[in-house]
């Protein structure tokens, strides 16, 4: 139906553009002129619907089973890509049907790689190129046991989806069609839908609105530094029971389900891939892919990623100033970076403020990542000039290095970039081009 009627469309404009007489009065050609205006701003959605109708079939299992890793992240310890990987789950689609399987841990997944070294030469080249170091390239060749806890440091989800594809069945998993992630925000979106959850081993009712600071911040209060393994199977059934409810229950409205899930995909929270080259390439045409966007003129992001292996970052905070000016007839970008560090000293469990790198409890360790133009003239912390690590992600040039943060503190950034004059339009405008997902509302 949906081709036919796009069909009949296409049909009807070619119809308007037909009719070109001198005797066509003003009021008509105004109408006939609207008319196929109107139709042209339509045909990019209705020709985008057709393309999903022809793959969804296939999506759902129509030609054989499809199996999707489903990973849950949480921006309590920050990542690039949307935040440390806890727990993950299979997804099974047969002829419509879905089903989920058993909610088990990440360390699962190390475990098997500790058994049986797995290898990265089928990743990216650019996410082994860039973060190899930080376990997904070791000096023997194979990745390090513990690479899924940092999987997620690149910020170009389509990297971090196929890298996961690949280590998955490395790590005791079977080969998957698919990789989605969502964090705690979608968790308590979807909560909407199905209700609270009870956590008898933590003893909590979790209420739909309360999802996110059950997640990011009570869960380690609740269970201490002695009772870990309740706290992660708790996380775990917190996850099983929403996925179980919204599936054996009555589903919302697509529409609904559609309107409620759309802003995650826009603050990088909830994203996707397929293996399948067309599925993807239909998939990249919308936020879901989490792909960056293309760099160029002014455009600017900053990520941090967690290095003291604590949940410290649900007290990050960050702030980004940028401006163009012209100095000596040239183009530069002047962009102000603040990073804080609001977390006490004292008062909550070793997981979440304290490290295994020999810091004081309450420290930070950050590795801070600048995406830019190309041409960095200057950079200062505190005051102070500072040498970057260059490298590159999706097209972006990028500078990073770590940094400490002592607790309540804030270290303030000063980079100057040199832009290119030739950029058009409002991308000589500094703006911001994507955020990290954060523990605190977009």
């Amino acid at each position: 139906p949906v081709a036919q009627l796009h069909a009949r469309l296409t049909s009807l404009h070619s119809l308007t553009e037909s009719f070109d007489s001198p005797w066509l009065i003003s009021p008509v050609r105004v109408a006939l002129s609207d008319l196929g205006l109107e139709l042209e701003g339509r045909f990019p959605d209705l020709e985008r619907a057709v393309d999903v109708i022809q793959v969804t079939p296939d999506l759902l299992g129509a030609e054989g089973p499809r199996r999707y890793l489903l990973l849950f992240a949480t921006p309590a310890e920050a990542r690039a890509g949307g935040g440390f990987i806890g727990n993950y789950a299979e997804v099974i689609v047969d002829d419509g049907q879905i089903s989920v399987g058993d909610f088990r841990r990440r360390s699962d997944l190390e475990a098997a790689l500790q058994a049986r070294p797995g290898t990265c030469a089928e990743c990216p080249v650019g996410l082994v190129e860039q973060y190899g170091r930080f376990g997904f390239l070791t000096a023997a060749g194979d990745v390090d046991p513990r690479v899924w806890s940092n999987l997620t440091m690149s910020a170009h989800y389509p990297d971090v989806a196929e890298t996961a594809a690949v280590l998955y069945p490395q790590s005791g998993g079977q080969p998957v069609d698919g990789v989605v992630v969502l964090d705690p925000f979608v968790v308590q979106a979807l909560m909407q839908f199905t209700g609270p959850v009870e956590l008898p081993q933590l003893g909590v009712v979790v209420a739909p609105d309360d999802a996110v600071d059950f997640i990011v911040r009570d869960q380690y209060l609740l269970a201490g530094d002695d009772s870990q393994d309740e706290r992660i199977d708790g996380l775990a059934e917190l996850g099983a029971q929403v996925i179980d409810e919204l599936l054996s229950g009555e589903l919302p409205p697509a529409d609904e389900l559609a309107e409620t899930l759309a802003p995650f995909a826009g603050q990088r929270r909830l994203m996707a891939w397929f293996a399948d080259d067309a599925e993807q390439a239909l998939l990249a045409t919308t936020e879901f892919a989490g792909a960056l966007p293309e760099p160029g003129g002014a455009a600017f992001a900053v990520t941090m990623n967690n290095a003291a292996a604590n949940k410290i970052d649900v007290f990050a905070e960050s702030s980004v100033e940028q401006e163009v000016v012209e100095i000596d007839g040239s183009l530069q970008m002047i962009v102000s970076v603040t990073i804080a560090n609001r977390a006490p000293a004292t008062g909550l469990p070793h997981y979440v403020i304290g490290n295994e790198i020999g810091l004081d409890p309450g420290f930070s360790r950050t590795l801070i990542t600048f995406y830019g133009p190309d041409g960095l003239v200057e950079a200062t912390l505190d005051g102070a000039a500072i040498a970057l690590e260059r490298g590159g992600e999706a097209g972006w040039t990028t500078r990073r290095h770590f940094v400490d943060i002592a607790p309540g503190d804030s270290v303030s950034y000063r980079l100057v970039y040199a832009v290119d004059p030739s950029a058009e339009g409002d991308r000589i405008t500094a703006e911001v081009a994507w955020r990290q997902p954060t523990a605190s509302p977009s």
